[in-house]
């Protein structure tokens, strides 16, 4: 009977640690919200910000509050492609300022031919080729004119300075360089003008193209209807994650699928 009792005892225990053990595994469905709440706050706030710096052009410090932003929530993909296209803009510029660097005006390399060319009058030269009195003609003129003057004749001819004609100044030619093109800025994407743009450059229908892009493969199926075109992109990396775009905006794999691939194939 104490058996029994003993028995029973230990099984009431066991379930009433059980039940207890059961309750404190329930999870509260309200737990993280509000921390997930203030994180989301943080990155709107810090991705306005970066906007703002994109807008004014201040590429390098939009760059690196989008950075900050991606550190609180990593998987948005709207920072991860404005982060790429800020790149590709930082590349473009620093062509062009190289390009205005290793430009030289022709008009410069001319102007110095043209200074080497232009030679200082050799007075030399001109001494020995302007004409000298003779020394017969100056005894000759000494002689006549002695009886009037009563002068002796000098011995040594009286030499003549030659003059230095200065040389007339040589107008140079300036030539303006050409002034270089400047080309359409390509508009920013998921905009009206970038559709209208690519309507200008494929034809109409559907067109795919595949290619590299650093470690990346990119697939790029544009449709264009009349005066729009659509542009759809799905970015493999090395590491084996896929993105995908519509017009710059980060689509789903369904939405890839929904609208490219029936009508591409």
């Amino acid at each position: 009977m104490k058996l029994k009792l003993i028995l029973g005892c230990l099984i009431l225990l066991m379930v009433v640690s059980i039940d207890g053990f059961g309750q404190r595994k329930k999870k509260n469905p309200y737990e993280g919200y509000w921390e997930q709440q203030e994180k989301q706050e943080q990155f709107d706030k810090i991705a306005k910000e970066a906007l703002v710096l994109f807008q004014a052009k201040k590429y390098e410090n939009a760059k690196n509050k989008y950075s900050a932003a991606l550190k609180i929530i990593p998987t948005d993909q709207r920072v991860i492609a404005k982060i790429r296209d800020i790149d590709l803009l930082i590349e473009k510029q620093k062509h062009a300022q190289m390009q205005q660097q290793s430009f030289t005006p022709e008009h410069t390399i001319e102007e110095s031919k043209e200074e080497e060319e232009e030679e200082v009058p050799d007075t030399l030269t001109l001494y020995l080729n302007t004409p000298i009195q003779t020394e017969a003609e100056t005894t000759d003129t000494s002689d006549a004119l002695a009886p009037v003057i009563n002068s002796k004749p000098t011995d040594k001819p009286v030499e003549k300075v030659p003059e230095i004609v200065p040389k007339k100044p040589v107008a140079k030619k300036v030539t303006t360089p050409p002034t270089p093109k400047k080309e359409n800025p390509k508009p920013y994407k998921n905009t009206d003008n970038y559709r209208k743009y690519l309507a200008t450059i494929y034809k109409a229908g559907w067109t795919e193209e595949k290619y590299t892009e650093g470690k990346k493969e990119i697939i790029k199926r544009v449709f264009v209807q009349e005066k729009y075109g659509e542009e759809y992109l799905s970015v493999k990396h090395h590491y084996g994650a896929v993105y995908y775009f519509k017009n710059g905006a980060s689509i789903s794999y369904a939405t890839w699928v929904a609208e490219t691939e029936k009508e591409a194939k």
